[in-house]
C-alpha cells in the first residue's frame, strides 16, 4: 500500500503517537491532512499528545475539531495543500485537546486551514495563535461581525461635562458608547468595554476621534443615533454629580470617535473566520 504519510520515516513511537490522531491514518480521505501535517507527525510527542489523548474528553474533544479540520481540508485541490509549520500547528493542535467552545474553535480550525492552503500560509502568522488564545467567546462575535460586515469601523460616542466650580473641573459621564448591544448577541454586554480594551491591546483595534465636520461626516447618521440615545443619560449624570459635589452649572461635551482595525487585525480577522472559497481552486 502506498505510503500517503511517509510513514515508513517514523520511529515506532512516532507512528503509534501518528494512530492515535487519524486511526484512519491510510484511508484516500485523510491524504491530504498528511501532506499538510508532514513537518508535524514527527513532533506530536513533544506536546505530550499521547498522553493528553489517553483522556477520554481530551479525546473527544481533539477528534471533533480534527474532523472538521479534515472535512475543510477535503474540499481543496491536493496541489494547494502545504505542510503547516509546526510553530503554528503544534499549538493549534495542543489547545485543541481542552478547548470545549465551538466558536473559538472555528477559528482555530479555519487558522490551521488557512496555515495549509497553499495561497493563505503566508498570511498565517504564528502571532495568532496567541492572539486568539487571548480573546474571549464575546470578542470572538465582535470579529466575526466585523468580518461579515466588510470589516467597518466601530462609530462612538464619549461625554464630559465641564463644570463652573474651578476652571479645570471636568468630569468623564459616559464613556465611548457604541451599538454593539444591537449588532452582536453577547454573553455578557456589560463588558463591551473590557472586550474593545482587550481588542486594542492585542493590536486588532485602535481608537481614533472624529475631527471633520458633522456635515460632512459619512457617519453622521450613526453619530446622530448615539448622540439621541445616550446624551439624556449624560445629562442625568452630570446634574446628579452637580448636586451631590456642589459643582455648579455645567456644559456638556459629546466627543465622537471610532474603533478603527489596524492592519494586523485586518489579516487576523479574515485568516481566522474564513477559508478560501474551494469554487475558486482550480
Amino acid at each position: 500500500m502506498e505510503d500517503l504519510f511517509g510513514v515508513g520515516k517514523l520511529s515506532e513511537q512516532g507512528m503509534e503517537t501518528l494512530k492515535m490522531v487519524y486511526p484512519d491514518l491510510l484511508q484516500p480521505s485523510v491524504k491530504k491532512v498528511g501532506v499538510a501535517l508532514e513537518n508535524v507527525i514527527g513532533l506530536l510527542e513533544t506536546i505530550s499528545l499521547p498522553i493528553k489523548l489517553a483522556n477520554v474528553k481530551a479525546s473527544a474533544l481533539f477528534n471533533n475539531h480534527m474532523k472538521k479540520y479534515q472535512e475543510k481540508l477535503e474540499s481543496y485541490n491536493e496541489s494547494e495543500i502545504v505542510s503547516i509549520s509546526p510553530d503554528i500547528a503544534l499549538p493549534i493542535m495542543d489547545r485543541l485537546t481542552y478547548l470545549e467552545n465551538e466558536e473559538i474553535g472555528e477559528m482555530f480550525i479555519n487558522l490551521l486551514v488557512n496555515a495549509s492552503h497553499v495561497e493563505r500560509s503566508s498570511k498565517s502568522h504564528p502571532s495568532y495563535f496567541n492572539t486568539l488564545n487571548n480573546i474571549s467567546v464575546d470578542e470572538a462575535r465582535i470579529l466575526k461581525y466585523l468580518h461579515d460586515n466588510e470589516f467597518p469601523s466601530i462609530p462612538f460616542v464619549n461625554y464630559n461635562a465641564d463644570f463652573d466650580y474651578t476652571e479645570h473641573t471636568m468630569l468623564n459621564l459616559i464613556r465611548n458608547v457604541t451599538f454593539l448591544n444591537n449588532q452582536v448577541e453577547f454573553i455578557s454586554p456589560e463588558r463591551i468595554f473590557f472586550y474593545i480594551a482587550n481588542l486594542i491591546k492585542l493590536g486588532i483595534l485602535e481608537e481614533t476621534r472624529v475631527y471633520s465636520d458633522p456635515e460632512e461626516d459619512e457617519d453622521i447618521t450613526t453619530y446622530d443615533k448615539l448622540d439621541y440615545m445616550y446624551s439624556k443619560g449624560a445629562h442625568e449624570v452630570a446634574e446628579s454629580r452637580s448636586n451631590s459635589l456642589e459643582l455648579g452649572e455645567y456644559e456638556l461635551e459629546c466627543i465622537r470617535g471610532s474603533y478603527q482595525i489596524t492592519e494586523y487585525g485586518h489579516f487576523f480577522i479574515e485568516i481566522c473566520n474564513s477559508i478560501k472559497d474551494p469554487e475558486e481552486s482550480s
